[in-house]
């Protein structure tokens, strides 16, 4: 199983973390920070990094305003 911040998807050999986040219904844009297992990853990597069993994503939206 992997944890997208309190969703559980079915881990599945060679996915990446863009397959697990659509299959959890999340969308990211430049307002979301993607956190894989403690640590932040830049949203061009995000294709590029492949799942693994166990792995946690956070995605942290960045609220602004004044």
């Amino acid at each position: 199983m992997i944890k997208v911040n309190d969703k559980e998807i079915e881990f599945r050999e060679g996915m990446t973390v863009v397959d697990i986040l659509n299959l959890a219904g999340e969308s990211v844009d430049q307002m979301v920070i993607v956190v894989v297992d403690g640590q932040v990853i830049p949203h061009i990597d995000l294709k590029m990094i492949t799942a693994k069993d166990h792995m946690k994503i956070s995605l942290l939206r960045v609220i602004s305003g004044g």
